[in-house]
């Protein structure tokens, strides 16, 4: 009793937002030719064609969008660490020039010790 009937026209306008809502688009609902014969419905079914194809698209712009911002990030990590690693090797290099003079200088500090 307390059921309410959808009237036919009612049901048909309300199947393309129903399958639009859908997580994956039924294979007729796609590429199935559209029977004309029936305006309303055909218009409605165009519709969740059309809608359908948008979100296709929108998915596919989106994940293009992700790529993209994954492929940055990697560059960006890169040249960090393309940076560091120079960075790094300068250091290196600073000490072992510290080092080597260090040692020369001791060393000429023997060899004077021992000339005299």
């Amino acid at each position: 009793m307390g059921e309410t009937q959808i009237s036919q026209p009612e049901r048909r306008e309300q199947e393309p937002v129903i399958l639009a809502q859908q997580e994956k688009p039924p294979e007729e609902a796609v590429s199935s030719p559209i029977d004309q014969s029936d305006a309303e419905l055909a218009r409605a079914a165009t519709k969740v064609q059309a809608s359908w194809r948008a979100r296709a698209a929108r998915m596919t712009s989106d994940e293009l969008r992700r790529q993209k911002e994954q492929q940055e990030q990697q560059e960006r990590e890169s040249r960090e660490r393309e940076r560091q690693e120079l960075a790094a090797s300068r250091v290196q290099a600073h000490v072992r020039g510290r080092r080597d003079r260090k040692l020369s200088a001791q060393k000429r500090e023997e060899m004077r010790a021992r000339r005299e």
